[in-house]
């Protein structure tokens, strides 16, 4: 599957450039079991690739990935955003196994909050974290009908520094996979027959076992 994905994400970055990348951010925080950090990463390996590490190379990263994926995170974020919004908790039971948010995944935040913790960092730092799934923000927010224009600009800051963390590092393990794509798929290929050698060898022992039976 994570195979599909990088394939489908590649095709529009390579179609659309730019704006296949705020396409793909887009899509990802409506569709949800797409991984942010896969679309944004991916987006840094296939825009930058070998390019060297100097200032030129950071624009380009940050006006052709950065940006765009930002705005399409934040915009696409919406859509969870108004569906909580209006429909509160109960959405949660028809669409919380979709997105992979409970009700204990919001009481954990709500916990945070009530700690002193100012929802503005809270929500910044959810946002700018790599790996912390978005989608909770987004119901969390969505759940205690946040300001609107808040949740969009903080949304948007702290997605803008993931994506600069995490488009950074695609980018510079884009060298390292090419060089090591083709020794994986040896690998890959080796495992295999010796996962089939070993099925075979279960069946022909379980038949001899039936014979001396």
């Amino acid at each position: 599957m994570i195979q599909n994905l990088l394939t489908f994400i590649e095709n529009i970055i390579i179609t659309h450039g730019a704006w296949g990348i705020f396409w793909a951010g887009f899509l990802e925080e409506i569709l949800a079991f797409v991984p942010s950090t896969l679309v944004i990463m991916t987006s840094g390996f296939f825009m930058l690739g070998n390019d060297p590490v100097i200032f030129s190379s950071f624009l380009k990263l940050f006006m052709k990935v950065v940006i765009p994926v930002s705005l399409g995170l934040t915009l696409g974020s919406l859509v969870a955003y108004y569906i909580f919004y209006f429909i509160g908790e109960p959405a949660i039971k028809i669409f919380g196994k979709y997105v992979g948010v409970s009700l204990s995944d919001i009481e954990k935040i709500k916990e945070r909050t009530s700690k002193g913790v100012r929802d503005e960092v809270l929500i910044f730092l959810a946002r700018a974290t790599p790996f912390f799934p978005i989608m909770l923000v987004n119901v969390f927010c969505g759940l205690i009908k946040y300001p609107l224009t808040k949740f969009i600009y903080i949304s948007f800051l702290g997605v803008l520094v993931r994506a600069t963390i995490v488009g950074f590092l695609g980018w510079q393990l884009g060298t390292f996979y090419k060089d090591i794509s083709s020794k994986f798929q040896t690998v890959e290929t080796i495992f295999a027959l010796i996962i089939v050698f070993g099925i075979f060898y279960l069946i022909y022992k379980n038949r001899n076992k039936g014979n001396e039976r």
